[in-house]
């Protein structure tokens, strides 16, 4: 939400920096990643040739993270939208039928796909994010490979949602005393023990951030200059009017 409306998505009627923001439950590293049947196994092979991808949208990271690749890169993803989610994605994946997929997160795929991994059935070519993931330190960040500053601009951008993870907020105008005790509530429940246990059982990946830093993070895009977010906004093609949920 944070980062539609810094694009001047169509419909918004809010500020998210103005949100009183609780806390987040967990964040994880948006991928792409090619089949293995693809040929397609590092970012200069994804240059030399077209790379067939599934998308659900153009408002999704199924099609932002490639299609940020494609400008600031030089890769040839075609991302066909229309899939419904990541489940006919994946059987397509398995058909034949796509070479790959962008936006995935690197906690959908260790809780959904591990055998994928585990058989090398897919390539990570890139993460999305602000640190690596632990488990995958060799696949690079996409800001890294951003070559200039406005460019890394641009990539953060697009990196806050998954920086922001599954996160919780209040409208403006809360009292300020009622923000606080339930940003205290929050912090206290992801450190409770049972709430863990059963994230564990579930296999669920928990990395809580406060509301103070959800907070600091928005409020840091919301500061990205205009031209920057212009920009990021006509290389998704969202300048255009084209932006689709499916």
């Amino acid at each position: 939400m944070p980062m539609y409306q810094l694009l001047s998505g169509p419909g918004v009627q809010f500020d998210a920096a103005r949100f009183n923001w609780l806390g987040s439950m967990a964040y994880s590293n948006g991928t792409v990643y090619t089949w293995h049947a693809s040929g397609v196994n590092s970012i200069e092979d994804a240059k030399k040739k077209e790379v067939v991808l599934g998308g659900s949208g153009t408002t999704s990271d199924s099609h932002i993270f490639p299609t940020m690749m494609n400008y600031l890169l030089g890769t040839k993803f075609k991302v066909i939208h229309g899939y419904q989610g990541s489940k006919d994605i994946h059987l397509a994946l398995e058909r034949n039928e796509l070479m790959g997929r962008g936006g995935n997160s690197w906690a959908s795929l260790t809780g959904s796909n591990q055998q994928w991994l585990d058989e090398k059935k897919i390539t990570l070519l890139v993460q999305i994010g602000f640190e690596k993931e632990r488990e995958i330190p060799d696949v690079p960040l996409l800001i890294d490979l951003a070559k200039t500053e406005k460019d890394k601009q641009v990539v953060t951008v697009i990196t806050l949602p998954t920086a922001l993870g599954y996160a919780h907020f209040m409208a403006p105008g809360v009292p300020a005393d009622r923000v606080a005790a339930l940003r205290k509530a929050y912090a206290e429940t992801m450190q409770d023990p049972q709430f863990l246990e059963t994230g564990k059982k579930r296999n669920m990946v928990i990395r809580p951030q406060s509301g103070e830093q959800i907070e600091a993070l928005v409020k840091k895009a919301a500061a990205t200059p205009k031209p920057v977010l212009e920009e990021t906004a006509k290389i998704l093609g969202w300048a255009d009017g084209n932006i689709s949920l499916q």
